[in-house]
């Protein structure tokens, strides 16, 4: 690795730590979205996995949730990423240091990722403490394999999808709270498209029993295809937003 790539990984590593730090700072300090959270994490920690047991744990269409749950998490920090540093007037000291432009695109995005794919990752954890602590045989109840390896994968990739979305509408939106209600109309549909889409691949992918057993090899192929045209989306539209990413462009809008 040269010293060049070198330079651009300290750089972008700089921005995602400074990205993370401010997120952790902003979703503490803002009480919409401490509720918000609180929320996803009672539905989606607690009562569901209470209600569903096991199956919780195994369900293959429970995937589709894991899908949908890190974008409103994204949501909450990515629009702070541009439209946040536009009405704190830090983004013109940003863009004046330093670092490349790349580095910026990267750091945020890739922050904007981590920030909602983690948050969702512990809700899941907590979901899986609230099956075991539900069973009265006190049996140890684990996610399979291939449906947990899905569940990571999925996620990353909807996080990375989201934070995609979110930076390119921050780039023009003037107030966080403008790039919220965008980003949220716009998400909201482009889940549910997603959303069904999964649902119906795993349908038509799998038998549905009772108790399903699946296993690392046994994760459809409809499902893998599906991973990989997030993923292709997901480069596409990192590639369209730093087409868009410019110094000339963020200062003038």
């Amino acid at each position: 690795m040269n010293s060049q790539a070198c330079d651009w990984l300290c750089d972008t590593w700089t921005v995602i730590r400074k990205e993370l730090r401010e997120l952790v700072v902003a979703a503490a300090g803002n009480a919409v979205v401490r509720g918000l959270w609180a929320v996803l994490a009672v539905v989606f920690g607690v009562v569901l996995p209470w209600w569903m047991g096991h199956n919780w744990l195994d369900r293959p269409l429970t995937l589709v949730v894991w899908l949908i749950l890190p974008v409103p998490l994204v949501v909450t920090g990515v629009a702070e990423s541009i439209a946040g540093e536009r009405e704190r007037h830090t983004l013109e000291p940003l863009l004046a240091t330093r670092l490349p432009i790349r580095a910026i695109l990267t750091g945020k995005i890739l922050a904007a990722t981590v920030f909602g794919w983690l948050g969702s990752l512990v809700i899941m954890l907590i979901g899986l403490a609230v099956v075991n602590l539900a069973d009265p045989a006190g049996a140890l109840h684990l996610y399979t394999p291939g449906l947990g390896v899905a569940i990571l994968w999925f996620g990353l990739l909807a996080a990375l999808f989201t934070a995609c979305v979110g930076v390119s509408v921050s780039m023009h939106a003037t107030t966080v709270r403008r790039a919220c209600i965008t980003m949220s109309l716009l998400l909201v549909v482009l889940s549910f498209g997603i959303a069904v889409s999964v649902a119906l691949m795993l349908h038509l992918g799998l038998t549905i029993t009772p108790r399903p057993p699946i296993n690392l090899p046994a994760v459809p192929t409809s499902a893998t295809t599906g991973a990989l045209l997030l993923l292709l989306a997901d480069i596409g539209l990192f590639v369209l937003a730093g087409r868009q990413f410019r110094r000339t462009r963020l200062l003038t809008d």
